[in-house]
């Protein structure tokens, strides 16, 4: 079983570009405000987004030169543990919440990029769920198994439940409300991708606990399965 953080996977998960958190910074920031034309600010902004209306084309940059460090002695390879980083924040609203977004960033080091990466896949979406959790409530395994591939950590925790506890509590529930056959889909693609079977929600609440309280039987043996592995 290859291991690791994030790509590229190992046996001993050693290859990674970024190790595990918890993560260190120290660094040098100059940051400038700039006014540009409102139009142009609007249209980097995502749906969900609307330009501030008090500040309508107004942005800051940020310049950042970093020393990073985690759990290995990475400050003993200057390659490895310092990056340059620039990115531009204009201003926006979310909800009618003044925020800032960021549609453009430039980072200078692949090991960086790896770590931002797997930052901003984890990163709940407004008040809501982060994007893996989104996909399985959607109930999409393409979307998810895309997401799992591209960093996303199968074991994160959103709004008191794990990935695979709500995957099952989709699948179990969605049957239930709906009538149809039960699957398991979305909760096969998590366990591909190493998710723990038996990791509890905050609540205690393990993925063996949802499959049986919603009889569904698919689940149980598949969750038996990895855990006997």
């Amino acid at each position: 079983m290859h291991q690791g953080y994030t790509v590229p996977l190992s046996p001993r998960g050693v290859a990674n570009l970024a190790t595990k958190p918890p993560w260190h910074y120290a660094g040098v920031v100059v940051g400038a405000e700039f006014w540009t034309d409102p139009a142009a600010a609007a249209a980097t902004l995502p749906e969900g987004l609307t330009p501030d209306p008090y500040s309508a084309g107004h942005g800051t940059v940020l310049f950042i030169d970093w020393q990073f460090s985690g759990s290995r002695d990475e400050y003993l390879d200057a390659a490895r543990s310092q990056y340059r980083e620039f990115f531009v924040l204009p201003d926006a609203c979310w909800q009618d919440r003044p925020v800032s977004w960021c549609p453009y960033i430039y980072v200078d080091n692949d090991h960086a990029v790896a770590g931002l990466v797997r930052q901003r896949l984890n990163a709940a979406m407004g008040n809501t769920w982060t994007p893996a959790h989104q996909a399985v409530e959607d109930e999409d395994a393409q979307s998810l198994a895309q997401l799992l591939a591209m960093g996303a950590d199968p074991d994160e925790v959103c709004d008191n439940m794990t990935l695979l506890t709500h995957a099952i509590d989709m699948e179990g529930d969605g049957a239930l409300q709906s009538g149809s056959s039960l699957t398991v889909h979305t909760t096969a693609v998590l366990l591909a991708f190493g998710a723990d079977p038996q990791l509890p929600d905050p609540d205690g609440q393990t993925p063996m606990d949802l499959a049986l309280h919603y009889d569904h039987d698919l689940a149980v043996k598949l969750l038996q399965r990895h855990i006997s592995e």
